[in-house]
């Protein structure tokens, strides 16, 4: 069955936009409460099934590299079927593998169970994606892909804390059976509201004589181009700062930090509202600068800006004081999450017919390298813990004292990397990427 012949971009309504894009939010956010209830409860699940910070960063790359094979999969379904067919059944799927961590009693039921999750929702980014460049003009995608965005955000505000009531009132199975049905709701609300719902290319897309190549033809082309290199740069740095944060932030917290499991939600939510803040902010200020630099000028100035709030990983890895915690948590969360939207802008330049398939060979990239770190992060922060204990005890300290400074020395090292290598694209951006006079990818939207 073809992908959906529709109607032309002015014929939807705002309001139908708007309902639109509060339904991208919501799956998102969703489908980050999916996400993060594990790393919400990564102590207490390590402690209940057993298992170690190294088995720990395996259930994250399990995770990761199920979600790379699902975006090319899932980027090549919705290209072909169009979004608003897959887009509630994709949420039906990854809301069932969340649900059913439930009922895990072993570390290899886990695994199962992420790697089910990891697969089924790289749905939503092929779907939403898609969404977006149909509906909206180049300048107008930043702070639609914002909203979008900004749902892991809302999600990973609101998880700490109904993680947290939901397990020490019922235990920890029942906070991801509650966040699993949420995914349900869901669905039945996208059917009942959504109906035939269909979108074509919005005004202003870069349209591009490739679309018409076969699949194969289509993909040398695409890895031909330049901005291409460029988006996988852009697409690993970014993703590699934010997950490092979304895995190992709360174990951080709590261990190296000494924070209760209540103060550990307080400042996961402190980050995420400021993640929430730069996702839509950075889409509202390239909206206004766009008519006097360019879309693309926009985009990398703001970029730049986002750039600059990351550093401030390295003084909250290094300095102790309270005082600095809490403002980095801030700044840092701001940045994270508003070079995103940015991304997703830039990849919805190459193709008007075949955004899933982009979305999917990038997210797949993307996720096979996170995946990676994620299991290095697990061996290298149990392993510096290790040899750091096992050093202080042979230089005399007491069993209790010398944990705890093992714990502390794990991951000072590893936070303020992560703040570093989103220069790695702005690099890319400022010096690889093409500029072609009256190209649209510099000038669109003026």
């Amino acid at each position: 069955m073809p992908a959906e012949s529709v109607p032309p971009f002015p014929s939807i309504s705002r309001f139908k936009v708007i309902l639109v894009c509060a339904f991208l939010l919501l799956a998102t956010t969703i489908n980050y409460a999916d996400r993060l209830t594990l790393n919400q409860l990564s102590t207490e699940l390590m402690h209940d099934l057993n298992f170690d910070k190294k088995q720990y960063g395996t259930t994250e790359f399990a995770f990761g590299l199920s979600y790379g094979i699902g975006a090319i999969v899932w980027g090549l379904v919705v290209d072909r079927y169009g979004p608003m067919r897959i887009y509630p059944m994709g949420v039906i799927l990854w809301s069932l593998a969340g649900f059913a961590t439930a009922y895990v009693r072993d570390f290899q039921g886990l695994v199962v169970c992420r790697s089910l999750l990891g697969f089924f929702e790289a749905i939503n980014w092929s779907c939403g994606l898609v969404i977006t460049k149909k509906m909206l003009a180049p300048k107008d995608r930043a702070l639609g892909n914002g909203m979008f965005q900004s749902g892991t955000a809302l999600g990973s505000i609101i998880t700490p804390f109904l993680v947290l009531r939901l397990s020490q009132a019922y235990g920890w199975p029942m906070a991801f059976q509650f966040v699993g049905l949420l995914g349900f709701l869901w669905s039945i609300a996208w059917i009942l509201f959504m109906g035939r719902t269909q979108f074509s290319s919005a005004s202003g897309s870069a349209e591009t004589t490739a679309d018409e190549l076969p699949l194969g033809r289509f993909f040398v082309w695409l890895v031909m181009q330049p901005k291409f290199w460029v988006m996988a740069i852009m697409v690993v740095a970014i993703n590699l700062n934010w997950h490092f944060f979304r895995a190992w932030m709360p174990l951080y917290l709590r261990e190296a930090r000494g924070m209760s499991a209540e103060m550990q939600a307080t400042a996961s939510t402190v980050f995420y509202i400021a993640a929430d803040v730069g996702a839509i902010g950075g889409g509202f200020a390239i909206q206004r600068l766009a008519p006097l630099l360019g879309v693309f000028r926009a985009r990398v100035a703001i970029y730049f800006l986002f750039c600059l709030a990351t550093l401030g990983s390295v003084p909250l890895a290094f300095i102790e004081s309270p005082w600095v915690l809490w403002p980095c948590l801030v700044i840092v969360g701001m940045g994270s999450l508003g070079i995103f939207p940015i991304y997703f802008s830039l990849s919805q330049d190459f193709s008007s017919r075949r955004q899933g398939i982009v979305t999917g060979i990038l997210g797949s990239w993307n996720w096979v390298v996170v995946s990676l770190m994620q299991q290095g992060m697990g061996f290298l922060v149990q392993s510096n813990q290790d040899r750091t204990f096992a050093r202080l005890i042979g230089e005399g300290l007491e069993e209790t004292q010398a944990y705890r400074q093992a714990i502390h020395d794990a991951y000072p090292l590893q936070i303020a990397l992560s703040g570093l290598i989103p220069m790695l694209a702005l690099v890319a951006m400022v010096f690889l990427w093409p500029r072609r006079e009256g190209s649209p990818m510099t000038n669109s939207g003026k």
